[in-house]
């Protein structure tokens, strides 16, 4: 499974949107060793999880995440449904955020879907974001640890880090809990309230090295974990084609990880 290998580079299902097909077609052009797929809001019908396969084999692209269980505002079915296809297609893990604002619900809730995960061999991804309900790194490593399964892992992405004020640090603390994590960029002022960091992730992020966040401390903290390369920018898409996009945020994400000056930390 390419998607495993120490710092293989995989591309977020939100940064070159596309059909799931085009997706995996297009970052396996670009050079990604693996993909994320969203999957919650139509997931995919039988025949195109054949599809998927077939075209997952043709470019030996694997499926490092498919998104995402929302806890606490989850629709009737559609987790259940997103375990079928991570297990169908191979998926690493399943990206997941809480939206509870009641914290034992959020343990509660994890502890269940690690049950579910267990069985597929799979990982629930846990990402934390200040204008969700696991708000910080601090958080996310204290409700990892409440639920105390090991199918639950921590999901960083740099963006978060940095916007909810934690501790670059303390990911070096915890790197057994760290599935992968998810690369991108911003300028180094964050825009303000919760409302405007939604805005800023969702719309809003730049190609690693096009900002001023700290990209070399954060890889060099989480070690040798695989990247996913989250760029979701309405002003890329505006300008560039899915495919020039995913092209673009393999150059800048190589750019990166050959300017570390750790010899560890290198494309494997």
């Amino acid at each position: 499974n390419a998607s495993n290998e120490p710092n293989a580079a995989s591309i977020a299902s939100a940064t070159a949107p596309a059909t799931r097909r085009d997706q995996i077609l297009h970052a396996a052009k670009a050079g990604f060793d693996g993909v994320g797929l969203r999957c919650d809001r139509e997931p995919p019908s039988a025949s195109e999880v054949k599809e998927l396969q077939t075209v997952l084999a043709d470019t030996g692209l694997s499926v490092l995440d498919i998104e995402v269980i929302r806890v606490g505002t989850e629709p009737s079915g559609v987790t259940s449904a997103l375990f079928d296809v991570a297990a169908a297609l191979g998926a690493r893990a399943i990206l997941t955020v809480s939206d509870s604002p009641d914290r034992s619900q959020t343990v509660n809730r994890l502890g269940e879907l690690a049950e579910m995960a267990a069985k597929s061999k799979l990982a629930i991804a846990l990402e934390f974001m200040a204008f969700t309900s696991v708000k910080t790194l601090d958080d996310a490593i204290s409700v990892i640890a409440e639920v105390g399964r090991p199918e639950i892992r921590l999901l960083p992405d740099v963006l978060h880090v940095v916007r909810s004020g934690s501790i670059m640090a303390t990911l070096a603390t915890v790197g057994h809990l760290i599935d992968y994590v998810q690369l991108c960029d911003a300028p180094s002022k964050s825009p303000g309230d919760n409302e405007q960091l939604l805005h800023e992730a969702r719309y809003e992020r730049l190609m690693p090295g096009a900002g001023q966040l700290d990209l070399a401390s954060f890889l060099r903290n989480v070690a040798l974990a695989p990247v996913s390369v989250e760029v979701q920018s309405s002003f890329l898409q505006k300008a560039h084609t899915p495919l020039e996009i995913a092209h673009l945020a393999y150059r800048s994400t190589q750019k990166i990880l050959e300017q570390l000056d750790n010899p560890e930390i290198r494309n494997a």
